[in-house]
Parts: structure tokens; sequence; C-alpha cells
């Protein structure tokens, strides 16, 4: 079964590309991916307001953040349960660019949060950390909808901080869309090595990386422009053990 491999894979690297293919396959298992779910989930990343945090991307870096608790049941699986808006903080010791300040972005859609495309793609993200590391009995996650516009001739960093930690348990990273760029490499590494032990360039809907951000490190090179205009749109989750 493809998602014992992806755990194996996780346990051993640290860090593992699952194809968008594959993914889809298990989404539409779930009965989230017909193509009106699917329209409407990633419409939400047209709504995106600007990262008024970031002034290096001039305007051009969107998202919006949200919460949801993960919690385990009987049957061993999660129920994923909405949490109210906070702002978002990461340690200055991990992330100095933002000094430890709060960044109260604007919150996720409520019709967002409901939706079944996105329960499905959390539930496989938890299935998969919770195997490779056993989960606790609630998680907290955070839900990170980011667009990287770049316009013609412009370079453009999607993940400003360069090569880093989070700060969480694991990362996953999921790509919902690009159009008309190109660039945006991934690479991920283990702790003060200096060649990356996993390099890929997500270029499909649902082409994954999720990494252990106790051990690993990552970062993403430029994106340009192919066109005009190009995007790329980014769902990030965020593992924490506990709520509170």
């Amino acid at each position: 079964m493809y998602t014992e491999i992806v755990i194996g894979g996780l346990k051993r690297e640290g860090a593992v590309f699952v194809p968008g293919l594959k993914l889809r396959s298990h989404v539409q298992r779930a009965e989230a991916a017909q193509e009106a779910y699917w329209e409407r989930f990633v419409a939400g990343w047209d709504r995106l307001r600007i990262d008024q945090y970031d002034p290096s991307t001039e305007g051009e870096r969107r998202r919006r953040y949200g919460r949801m608790l993960a919690r385990k049941t009987v049957g061993g699986s999660y129920e994923l349960l909405p949490l109210a808006g906070t702002a978002f903080r990461q340690s200055a010791d991990v992330i100095p660019v933002y000094r430890g300040r709060p960044r109260d972005f604007a919150p996720i859609e409520d019709d967002t949060l409901a939706s079944p495309v996105l329960h499905s793609i959390v539930r496989w993200d938890v299935t998969v950390v919770d195997a490779t590391d056993g989960l606790p009995q609630e998680v907290l996650l955070g839900l990170h909808m980011i667009r990287t516009i770049v316009r013609h001739s412009e370079r453009r960093l999607p993940a400003p901080e360069g090569r880093h930690k989070d700060g969480h348990r694991y990362v996953a990273m999921h790509l919902i869309s690009r159009r008309r760029c190109r660039g945006a490499t991934s690479n991920v590494y283990e702790a003060r090595a200096t060649d990356p032990s996993l390099s890929v360039t997500l270029t499909d809907p649902l082409d994954t990386i999720i990494v252990n951000d106790g051990r690993m490190e990552h970062e993403v090179s430029t994106l340009e422009a192919a066109g005009m205009r190009g995007s790329r749109d980014m769902l990030l989750i965020d593992f924490e053990d506990g709520y509170g």
C-alpha cells in the first residue's frame, strides 16, 4: 500500500515527497474529489489577503491562517474540529526575521475550513504522521493558505525565511496550483548538511512534501514568471502536540 511506503520513507529520511497523483487517488477514495468540491476549495486562494508582515514581497504574497484540532477517537482515527482564529507566532530563535512577534493574518473562511477536500487531505497527513511518530490524543494543526505572485522579469522567494526550520513537530506542504511560472524548487536538508537529501519542484496539484521539522531544514528557490504574471498556491499544515 502506497501510504505505508510514504510512512517508511518519512521514518528513514525525515522527509518524503508524495506525487499529487497518489494523494489525489486517496482524496477520490474519500469521496471528496468531485470536480465541484475541488473547484470550490481551490477558489479560496483567489480570496486571500495581502501578507502585511512581509514587505519584501511588495504585496505579492497573499495568505490566510486557521487552526484545527485533530482528536483521536476510540477507533484510532481522528475527528477534525475547527478552532477559533488567533494570531500566528514563531520563536525568534527559529525564525529571526519576524522577531517572535505575533502575525495576525486574515482567517481562513468557514466554507474552506468545512471543505471535504481539506478534511480528506488533513486526515491523510495526520494518518501518515501518526503512523510515523505516534501522535498524542490531541494534535493542534495550523493551516496556512499562501499565494506567491510574480510579475514579468521578477524573481521572488516563496519562503522569504531562506533555509530554515519552522519550529513545529512536522510540516506538510501541498501544492494547490501553479500558473505561468517556473522555479520554486524545494530543498530539504539534514541539519548542518550542505547538500539536500530531497530536492523536488512541485508542479502538479497536490504534489506534497512532509517534513520532520525537528530533524530537517528546508528552503524554496526563487520563483519566476513565465509570462506577464505567474502564481504559486500552497497549503501548509503545521503539527503541534496538544491544544492550549
